[in-house]
């Protein structure tokens, strides 16, 4: 079993992209190099064994999308935030029947560290780039930088329906499915 995992780890992290092999309650199988790298930062990481976030709203929805994913097999992918100017996205699949320990499905968890340090996402740049509206560049720029859709709208003073019509309109505009699909379209596109 370990061998493959060393082969996926490999192959990864030249993409300089992490891996962790969770089971369906969230314990850490077998984390790669750059996975331990990640959960070294202050708010994401394995805390006794298991996935942890300090925010107990975040690990809640961590934990719930792994069992999700073990439980129906569809793929799940988050955008977290993992200290100050670090988000983390993170794509979960159902891992291979060679992967499961005492016969239980687990989740291989695609982690990919985006640090932002104090630059922040440029909205007129992105309404530019992507040919979408000044509001949406602006939702847009919130979530590169980890802001939930409620935390965007608290801010920004909207409701939280108008931020998730315009992520709705994002992800149909620039052809995401999911949202941390559109966090990646977003830092491609700042370059």
């Amino acid at each position: 079993m370990y061998s493959h995992l060393a082969n996926l780890e490999e192959a990864f992290s030249s993409f300089d992209e992490a891996i962790c092999l969770v089971g369906p309650t969230g314990a850490v199988m077998r984390v790669s190099p750059l996975a331990r790298e990640i959960f070294a930062g202050p708010m994401f990481a394995e805390r006794h064994g298991t996935i942890w976030h300090a925010d107990p709203r975040m690990r809640a929805m961590l934990l719930q999308s792994v069992t999700m994913t073990c439980q129906t097999g569809v793929r799940q992918s988050m955008a977290i935030p993992a200290g100050t100017g670090v988000t983390v996205t993170i794509d979960m699949v159902v891992a291979g029947p060679s992967l499961r320990v005492a016969g239980e499905r687990c989740v291989l968890m695609r982690m990919q560290r985006r640090n932002s340090g104090d630059t922040q996402p440029d909205p007129d740049h992105l309404a530019a780039v992507f040919r979408i509206t000044p509001a949406e560049a602006r939702v847009l720029a919130a979530l590169v930088t980890g802001q939930t859709a409620a935390a965007y709208a608290a801010s920004a003073g909207v409701s939280v329906n108008t931020v998730r019509k315009q992520i709705a309109m994002l992800m149909a505009k620039m052809q995401c499915n999911r949202q941390s699909e559109l966090v990646r379209k977003a830092i491609l596109g700042q370059g």
